[in-house]
């Protein structure tokens, strides 16, 4: 008869469990922790994205990001010195990218992993 428990090998397979499989032999496999990082990392960007609030209009730059701890940037459009835009190989790919925009003097601010990062940088540099 099929058995629904699971040892912990202790010798080679080391952070692998084994199951007994319906013919008698054990298969390995991963265990929840791969799963749930997998999750803790969508819950994180998603509450990164929901937290995060841009606003482009012709007079100036708003940037606010944060929950407990809120952060806001304002910047006039004619004291925007530079905008950069950094996009790594798999930010290419999906589109994502961080943001610096810098102000005349010694002001800037980084936006991390937001999305359509050339687009915003076309949005701020023609408004």
């Amino acid at each position: 008869m099929f058995r629904r428990s699971c040892s912990r090998s202790s010798v080679g397979n080391a952070g692998r469990w084994r199951e007994p499989s319906r013919h008698g032999r054990a298969s390995v496999g991963w265990r929840g922790p791969p799963r749930l990082g997998c999750r803790s990392n969508f819950i994180s960007a998603w509450f990164r994205r929901w937290t995060t609030e841009i606003a482009v209009t012709d007079r100036r730059v708003i940037l606010k990001h944060g929950f407990i701890r809120r952060a806001t940037m304002e910047m006039n459009m004619a004291k925007v010195e530079s905008i950069d835009v950094d996009q790594t190989l798999t930010g290419r790919l999906f589109n994502y990218g961080n943001f610096t925009i810098r102000g005349t003097g010694s002001s800037f601010e980084t936006l991390r992993m937001i999305d359509e990062p050339l687009k915003l940088r076309t949005t701020v540099t023609t408004s």
